[in-house]
């Protein structure tokens, strides 16, 4: 199969990690970015480029054309004749803050210039948001995120013939948007914590390149993804690949329907409230053992259904059965 994953900045690089899965199952596809941004996850391809006949090319080639949230850029900059894509499989894939910002805008624009389309969303709270969609999690080569970026065996077996130095525990939160992710209620609790236990070291990964995050979480001891939202964002994947402990609030429905995909109890640490929150953090710090615990049973649902493979095996299903 030829996919083409077209997308506008490439939030959460959904499409690149999409693509470059495909092409190890031995599928053929590239992503296209429209724009780059100060995140600046791998793009395989980029539309500065391209002419606007590359472009046309590319989505004449392909058997299936995705459209990452944003349709209009390649509509109306691109100029892309829609009658090209009369004869392709056409999928939406919706990402969090798209959706939940302008689903009626998005909506309308793909039922408008796509007609009959195939939807899909990276949560599963973003469900309630469509009709018809199909929750398809995004993905993460797990097996090269560790090796580029994970702690060496060797080199920590060398730390330890020294005898292990004391080190802070590092607690960490990465927010794109810290109103909708809850960013006072962790740092709220976390700055009470401090006043107690002084041997805690918060750290806020804002601002900076993908892999520059990614490098700041592998050293992380407890992560912290979100407080309201009820689902997960990648970033919580991504502290799980180090089997990182993640606090992260989810909600009835998708702790259902994260356990029907996976077998897998949600396995993202709760809390009632603010005191209870304190407590664990506090907890989790005294006891390295609890931390092994949560961060192994994180790093194996994860794996399950976000590591690259079982993740491009699920989207093909997904699209040749409709």
């Amino acid at each position: 199969m030829r996919v083409l994953n077209l997308c506008f900045s490439d939030n959460a690089g959904a499409a690149y990690t999409l693509s470059h899965a495909l092409n190890k199952l031995g599928h053929t596809s590239i992503n296209l970015r429209a724009q780059n941004n100060y995140i600046n996850y791998p793009t395989i391809a980029s539309v500065s480029n391209y002419s606007r006949e590359d472009c046309a090319r590319l989505a004449e080639k392909s058997d299936t054309v995705v459209f990452h949230s944003a349709i209009m850029p390649f509509i109306q900059g691109l100029g892309l004749d829609m009658s090209i894509l009369d004869t392709k499989k056409k999928v939406v894939y919706f990402h969090g803050s798209e959706l939940r910002a302008g689903a009626p805008m998005l909506l309308k624009q793909a039922d408008e210039y796509l007609g009959n389309y195939q939807t899909l969303v990276s949560t599963p709270d973003l469900l309630e948001y469509v009709e018809h969609g199909t929750w398809m999690p995004c993905i993460r080569s797990f097996n090269e995120l560790t090796q580029q970026f994970g702690k060496s065996k060797t080199d920590t077996e060398a730390l330890k013939e020294y005898g292990v130095p004391f080190t802070k525990t590092l607690l960490g939160h990465s927010p794109t948007n810290p109103q909708v992710k809850g960013t006072q209620i962790f740092q709220k609790a976390i700055t009470r914590l401090l006043d107690v236990y002084p041997n805690a070291e918060y750290v806020s990964i804002t601002n900076q390149a993908w892999d520059s995050c990614i490098r700041t979480m592998s050293s992380l001891d407890l992560f912290f993804d979100q407080a309201l939202l009820g689902s997960y964002g990648l970033a919580a994947v991504e502290a799980s690949i180090f089997k990182i402990p993640v606090f992260c609030y989810i909600s009835e429905k998708t702790a259902s329907a994260m356990e029907e995909l996976s077998g897998c109890e949600n396995p993202f640490i709760q809390w009632k409230d603010e005191d209870e929150l304190i407590e664990r953090i506090y907890y989790l710090c005294e006891h390295p053992e609890e931390k092994v615990k949560f961060g192994s049973s994180a790093y194996r649902y994860c794996q399950l259904v976000h590591d690259e493979k079982p993740g491009a095996e699920r989207f093909i299903k997904a699209v040749s059965e409709k």
